[in-house]
């Protein structure tokens, strides 16, 4: 008797185990050690071909606010991910916490996945709301948007169109091959509107340059009557 009842013990936490592993829809990087996420650029998808690239997010750290003249600590509780906008059709997401909240000391995870039905280039804006207490005391919370993560579909049909009538630049921010969507070459200036030299290639997006050519700060990018913020990190 002691022994079918230790079999089913077995049994039942290998089934158990086998149903968690299957419940979970991704796991944690562990290479992540400070606040971000991690990768810093996704994998490239294929259209009509099945898609999946999992991000490992953790937490910002406390930061500091300002009432008039006095600093205040900000203690972060938790974040969560509200929402992916610009994925392409077809693609959805995920969270290894099913209301996608994470907190401020733990890694935790969600997955793009899913089979594209258009192609094209897709800047995401990742929105997240941030809990947090002032002084550790009066509760408080915000939104942010993370703007660094784009992702491209390969394919012809059903190509996703880039309107260069509107100024967009994506990632951003951005480290490293940055992309304008523009009908004329931009401009760039730095925040006391010196005019910078910046070596851009044209093709059927726009522009791009590499944004390490230049410092970490916040830009003005001007196409005609039309400027944007571009954020170098």
């Amino acid at each position: 008797m002691i022994q079918k009842f230790l079999s089913f013990l077995v049994i039942a936490t290998i089934s158990m185990s086998l149903n968690f592993a299957k419940a979970q829809v991704c796991t944690p990087d562990t290479n992540l050690k400070t606040p971000g996420f991690l990768p810093n650029v996704l994998q490239d998808a294929q259209i009509n071909t099945a898609y999946s690239q999992s991000i490992t997010a953790l937490a910002f750290k406390d930061t500091t606010v300002k009432q008039g003249s006095t600093t205040l600590k900000v203690y972060i509780d938790s974040m969560k991910i509200t929402d992916f906008l610009g994925l392409p059709n077809g693609l959805t997401y995920n969270c290894l916490n099913p209301s996608c909240a994470f907190t401020s000391k733990s890694l935790s995870c969600a997955v793009l996945n899913g089979t594209p039905t258009e192609s094209g280039t897709f800047p995401l804006k990742v929105v997240i709301m941030i809990y947090a207490k002032i002084s550790g005391i009066i509760p408080y919370s915000t939104t942010d948007t993370i703007r660094s993560f784009t992702i491209n579909v390969a394919g012809s049909a059903g190509t996703k169109m880039i309107n260069l009538n509107e100024l967009n630049a994506y990632p951003n921010p951005t480290s490293g091959l940055t992309h304008i969507t523009s009908l004329i070459q931009p401009r760039i200036y730095n925040s006391v509107g010196q005019l910078l030299s910046v070596d851009f290639n044209k093709n059927e997006l726009g522009y791009s340059f590499d944004s390490r050519s230049l410092k970490s700060g916040i830009y003005s990018v001007v196409c005609g009557n039309k400027s944007i913020k571009l954020v170098i990190d």
